[in-house]
């Protein structure tokens, strides 16, 4: 038995102060920090051999890739092939990040089916909407570890650069990755130490005043002929850009370093520290123009001369990979997260047709502080079953959390002509403040089988068990609520191979979602339990010509329930009764035409409904029965071609598709889909040295992607940016 004991003041001196502004120090000192944590430590995991994909690698006139034969780690702990796990697993791998020109996590995963991109400012940038179900619903993981505060407040990474791959896990995903999860788990994989040295330098510039500079170096610590035991990794990342709208700076800085020890050649260990900073633009929409989005107002920027949205995050893993016997693997991932959050800004503004002027308005700060320290192990071994082969993974992770989180709202408002020619600043004067401490600890218990039924029929499941302790404490009155929380996921599919490399599989899984997140759960959403979804799926994969073309399809059902609706005897309150849902399709096809030429879709297609939901609107209690969630999209997809048209000179274009989706639970009012064509050019100069040029938005389309509320039911529209080119440069070097 293993007993785990965490200490209640765990960084409780770090959490007293308030934080009244977040520093921006220099890069030098950011390496050194990095640097010296990374060497506290003996070192650092070099990239598990079951868990790593090929990249996307252009090679003369050649294009290869592996999604579907490779294993993942998103979809199963057991080292299982996205064609062997009963579940819709993606990858987009690093390579397809840069050839691309995704700066960022959100603009990646976006290409992947099922799951649209909806980023704000609140959200810190991050936002998603997976098969029906919003950003409450998609978990976030870095290397497998989750924070518990999950998307909007903890944000890390946010840049794209030390990613090796991403990881998608469609749909109810609790099983893996405990609440939150009953839309999407999306896990993101750094780079690691390799015992092969390279260096690669990265600078770019762009539109909008956007600046890029970047570096990776890894190899042996002190030479292969010293010492072939000890590889390092060391990454920094720095990027700023003016902005398109007025004051729309922004910058995000990001190092890391990593060493590699092995031990064995059965074991190794890694320790790694990151630190990322991250003071992203401020814009909050545009409010509507009696009923409609002005295109001329494309570039105003409504918020205040002082409004300012910067984050930072560290990050400390240490993580031991161990086989003792040939069919016995334990892994190991003891880490520490820390963030710091502030938010501070005018969130809402109204169009006043009288006056043909703007109402600002709701003006607050919040301020974040979080801690967590935990662990995760876990234990694959391979044991007949009732004479069967059968692949088993059991395990345990451990999680202590403190939150402190200061909102301040300042009473009254201000007036702006309709291009904000003169921004103003924050009132004086407070009129509310709600500060609180939340402590959580949580321990999960997991396990995972794949039993083979026969040589083509597989059975797939696992159940986890969690158990969360949350206490809350109003810092203002010193009221104490709590709330523990025990809910239990599981799955189960088969999967019958029909040829070779070509199954079918179908599968029932569960999943849970809270009422509120962590960082800013209140006493009354203490009092209710987690909302429970269930999930039926089924699909076909398949890998044909030779790997020349992948393709898979997905069909599902999730319902949601236990959704907060107001109660019909009494208005004030709430009662835990709604039910949401969706079904539909997701299909992707990644078809090498000719050894230059690769086409690659992703398409959703979807309906998603509240089935028993209703809002208090004005003392009155509406419903919303049969009426689709807010921004959440039902058509949406994307369209990739890659084409090396001569040794050295290769060509991107794509298609990336927004379907419609509305701004409010009414469904009065509509965002229009919208189409984005972005298209680039890659010169391989000479071996090593690439030059990229790449636009975006070719067309110039004037579009919004989601939308914030503004207070007054008409919400403030997020366009995306306009037309941009960049150049970069990039070396690789030995």
């Amino acid at each position: 038995m293993v007993t785990i004991r965490f200490g209640r003041r765990l960084g409780h001196e770090m959490q007293e102060r308030r934080l009244a502004s977040i520093r921006q120090p220099s890069l030098a000192v950011m390496l050194a920090c990095a640097g010296s944590a990374m060497l506290t430590a003996p070192a650092a995991h070099a990239a598990d051999g079951a868990r790593t994909l090929d990249d996307v690698v252009v090679t003369g006139q050649r294009i290869r890739t592996g999604a579907l034969t490779d294993p993942n780690a998103a979809g199963t702990r057991l080292g299982l092939t996205a064609l062997e796990t009963p579940a819709t697993v993606q990858v987009v791998t690093g390579d397809e990040i840069q050839l691309r020109g995704d700066l960022n996590i959100v603009d990646a995963v976006s290409r992947v089916a099922g799951i649209a991109a909806l980023p704000t400012p609140g959200s810190g940038g991050y936002g998603f909407a997976a098969r029906g179900f919003g950003s409450a619903s998609v978990t976030i993981l870095y290397d497998g570890v989750k924070s518990l505060i999950n998307t909007g407040s903890l944000t890390f990474p946010y840049d794209a650069w030390n990613v090796a791959r991403i990881e998608v896990l469609n749909g109810a995903a609790s099983v893996m990755v405990g609440s939150g999860a009953i839309g999407a788990a999306i896990n993101v994989v750094p780079k690691q130490p390799q015992a092969e040295r390279e260096h690669v330098v990265q600078v770019g510039a762009g539109s909008f005043g956007s600046r890029r500079v970047a570096l990776d170096t890894t190899g042996p610590l002190f030479g292969e002929r010293l010492d072939d035991r000890l590889a390092y990794r060391v990454y920094a990342s720095h990027h700023e850009s003016e902005g398109f709208v007025d004051r729309g700076d922004s910058d995000a800085t990001a190092v890391g370093a990593a060493l590699a020890f092995r031990h064995s050649e059965r074991m190794r260990t890694t320790v790694s520290g990151e630190y990322a900073e991250r003071r992203q633009m401020f814009w909050n929409g545009l409010p509507l123009i009696g009923g409609r989005l002005d295109e001329s107002l494309r570039r105003v920027n409504y918020g205040s001369l002082d409004a300012r949205i910067p984050f930072r995050d560290w990050r400390m893993t240490a993580t031991t990979h161990w086989q003792p016997a040939e069919d016995v693997e334990v892994r190991n991932d003891t880490y520490y997260i820390r963030g710091e959050r502030l938010w501070r800004y005018p969130t809402q503004y109204v169009h006043r047709p009288a006056t043909n002027d703007v109402l600002r308005r709701a003006f607050g700060t919040f301020t974040q502080s979080q801690n967590q320290l935990g662990t995760h192990v876990e234990v694959a071994f391979a044991r007949p079953l009732f004479g069967l082969p059968n692949r088993f993974a059991v395990g345990f992770d451990a999680d202590r959390l403190i939150n402190d989180r200061y909102v301040d709202s300042y009473a009254g408002s201000d007036v702006l002509d309709l291009r904000n020619t003169r921004p103003g600043v924050f009132p004086t004067t407070i009129a509310t403040r709600n500060h609180q401490r939340s402590y959580a600890e949580q321990f999960s218990a997991f396990a995972e089988s794949q039993l083979k039924l026969s040589p083509a029929l597989s059975l797939v499941t696992g159940l986890r068990a969690d158990r969360t302790d949350v206490e809350r404490t109003n810092l203002v009155d010193g009221t104490v609520a709590a709330k523990d929380y025990r809910p239990v996921s599981w799955r189960a599919g088969l999967v019958h191979a029909i040829a070779p490399r070509f199954t079918a599989y179908a599968q029932v899984s569960t999943a849970v979602d809270p009422v509120g997140n962590l960082c800013c759960v209140t006493a009354s959403q203490l009092g209710f339990d987690l909302s429970d979804g269930r999930q039926v799926e089924a699909g076909l994969k398949q890998v044909a010509w030779g790997g020349r073309l992948e393709w898979s399809l997905a069909g599902y059902e999730i319902v949601k329930r236990k959704l907060l609706t107001p109660d019909p005897a009494n208005l004030g309150l709430s009662l835990q009764v709604g039910r949401q849902s969706s079904r539909g399709l997701e299909a992707t096809v990644a078809w090498s035409a000719t050894p230059a030429l690769r086409v690659e879709l992703a398409t959703t297609k979807l309906r998603a409904r509240y089935d028993d939901f209703a809002e208090n609107v004005g003392g009155v209690r509406v419903s919303r029965n049969g009426l689709r969630p807010i921004n959440v999209p039902e058509r949406f997809g994307s369209l990739w071609m890659t084409w090396v048209a001569l040794p050295r000179l290769q060509f991107q274009a794509g298609v990336e598709y927004g379907g419609d989706r509305y701004a409010n639970s009414s469904n009065t009012l509509r965002l229009p889909s919208y189409a984005v064509l972005d298209a680039g050019l890659r010169w391989q100069a000479r071996p090593g040295l690439s030059i990229d040029l790449r636009g975006s938005n070719l067309l110039d389309r004037v579009y919004a992607f989601t939308s914030v509320a503004d207070g007054s039911g008409g919400g403030q529209w997020i366009l995306g940016a306009p037309r941009g080119y960049d150049l970069t440069v990039l070396a690789r070097f030995r």
